[in-house]
């Protein structure tokens, strides 16, 4: 538990760091951020998505050094009509739709280790707009 503290503390302060002071970072609940970014364009939401996605792995290999550095980080886009509600399940199945995905890769790149091949497809991972992290 105080492993799952400190990496929980160490992440919160990771992703705080990687936006701009007018965006808000809040813990969810569990090891679930949102991250709320106000008419970002793709391009730049793209970037604070590589950002996160970076200090969030890199924060828990240094702490955990020896469990795998996941975390998953997937985006939604407000749109007219949309309350907080809609925004955070929105939120929620884009981060089950990234879990699913890496799940996915990661079979992928065993399988492709077992039989010799490369470890990834290059193109296999990509970036969608920030939202939520997990």
């Amino acid at each position: 538990h105080s492993t799952g503290d400190r990496v929980l503390i160490a992440v919160a302060r990771a992703v705080s760091e990687r936006v701009r002071i007018d965006e808000l970072v809040a813990r969810r609940g569990g090891d679930e951020f949102a991250v709320v970014i106000n008419d970002a364009d793709p391009q730049y939401a793209n970037a604070v998505l590589q950002r996160i996605d970076d200090a969030i792995t890199r924060t828990r290999h240094r702490i955990c050094p020896d469990l795998p550095p996941t975390a998953c980080v997937a985006s939604v886009a407000w749109r007219p009509g949309d309350t907080p509600d809609d925004l955070l399940r929105e939120a929620d199945i884009a981060l089950h739709a990234k879990k699913a995905e890496s799940r996915l890769l990661s079979h992928l790149a065993e399988t492709a280790k077992d039989s010799g091949g490369d470890n990834t497809p290059a193109d296999a991972i990509s970036a969608q707009n920030v939202g939520a992290a997990h």
